[in-house]
């Protein structure tokens, strides 16, 4: 064939070289597409199939305490928990005070786990133990909550900075903090002084302030229900959370 020819027909020859891999680009594409969107919903099928699980579990398993239902039945404090909320109220009025005990939900498992563990001697041979040998427990019964006592309208009064605390001995909570306030602006203000520790006051002072505390209500079965109830709040708002991960998800 004439070099003259064969040139002329160069590019009719590439044209169709092109148009015969076109093809077989377009469905080497299409396969990375759909082994892409395969993966993607396999792992959103083990996401969902994963969520369903717990969600089930979690609602097979819970139920509310009995102390939890008795306490808000026939106590006269009023109990207030808002949904998504951490936080937590119960309220009353008793000789001439407006009297509110605040806290929070619980943590379901203890902070300082790893170092409690080390701390603590094995079964064999009295030695340190080692971490990572057993799970973490579920947390202590142990609360920290507020005691503010005002009286009625006029804007004055204290707040009690306590923890529950269900040791051996023969009370139910620890005072840590009591700080005193004249006005809302003293009550909100996070520079006022917080008052002397409770433990450095006069015992003679000490047990009057307990005594007073038991005569408006604060009692040890308001504290087993702070404890009680700061810990079914936990398990409650993880289950919302889980459904709301599962609404996301349309489980």
């Amino acid at each position: 064939m004439p070099l003259a020819r064969c040139l002329r027909s160069l590019p009719s020859a590439l044209q169709v070289g092109a148009r015969g891999m076109m093809p077989s680009m377009g469905r080497s594409e299409a396969l990375i597409a759909r082994r892409a969107a395969y993966r993607c919903f396999s792992v959103a099928a083990n996401l969902t199939k994963a969520l369903r699980q717990e969600i089930q579990h979690e609602k097979t398993s819970y139920e509310q305490p009995d102390l939890i239902k008795n306490f808000l039945k026939s106590s006269e404090w009023k109990f207030q928990e808002p949904e998504s909320n951490v936080n937590m109220v119960l309220s009353k009025k008793a000789n001439g005070y407006d009297i509110t005990v605040e806290f929070q939900l619980a943590s379901p498992y203890a902070p300082d786990w790893d170092e409690l563990q080390a701390s603590q001697p094995s079964q064999e041979g009295g030695k340190e133990g080692q971490q990572g040998e057993s799970e973490p427990p579920m947390a202590a019964a142990v609360t920290d909550f507020t005691i503010t006592i005002e009286k009625g309208g006029k804007g004055e009064g204290m707040t009690f900075y306590c923890s529950t605390y269900a040791g051996k001995q023969d009370y139910r909570f620890l005072i840590g903090n009591i700080r005193f306030f004249s006005n809302e602006e003293e009550k909100m203000s996070p520079t006022s002084y917080n008052g002397p520790s409770f433990d450095d006051l006069d015992d003679r002072l000490q047990e009057a302030f307990d005594q007073w505390l038991a005569s408006l209500g604060i009692s040890e079965e308001v504290c087993d229900f702070i404890d009680a109830v700061a810990v079914d709040k936990e398990q409650r708002e993880y289950l919302r959370w889980l459904e709301g991960f599962g609404k996301v998800l349309e489980v």
